[in-house]
């Protein structure tokens, strides 16, 4: 069987967590991609070649940005399971946001019920903590 060289990167994402420890100009966009996510697209000795989600280095030839392997981590499971425990929202959170922030002879109306509910079927995360968006 002929395998393919994809078979051997990581294919899940990977989360950037510092700059490269190169010279960088001041004009580097690298330092704005911390945070970010990707996934791996080649390796070349010590650097990992990543496609950054939304993002294209036109000072690559397939715009990927090219990162030291300490500068990034993968995104697994795990690391998603604690990230959602973390900025998942309580009853309190969503009372407070849905009961007192609307008039209550609109409709509907949400109940403690309602908020016990959702809660306990969904884990709800703001989208500022996913985007930086209110």
């Amino acid at each position: 069987m002929k395998r393919k060289i994809e078979q051997f990167i990581y294919p899940g994402k990977v989360k950037i967590i510092s700059i490269p420890k190169r010279q960088l100009s001041p004009e580097s966009e690298y330092p704005e991609l911390i945070g970010l996510e990707g996934k791996i697209a080649a390796i070349s000795g010590n650097s990992v070649g990543i496609i950054v989600d939304g993002k294209y280095n036109k000072h690559s030839q397939f715009g990927w940005y090219w990162f030291d392997s300490e500068c990034i981590e993968k995104i697994n499971k795990e690391t998603l399971e604690n990230f959602i425990r973390e900025k998942a929202v309580d009853e309190g959170f969503l009372q407070d946001w849905y009961q007192n922030s609307v008039a209550q002879e609109q409709s509907p109306v949400w109940s403690d019920e309602h908020i016990s509910e959702v809660n306990n079927d969904f884990y709800l995360i703001p989208k500022e903590d996913i985007d930086g968006k209110n």
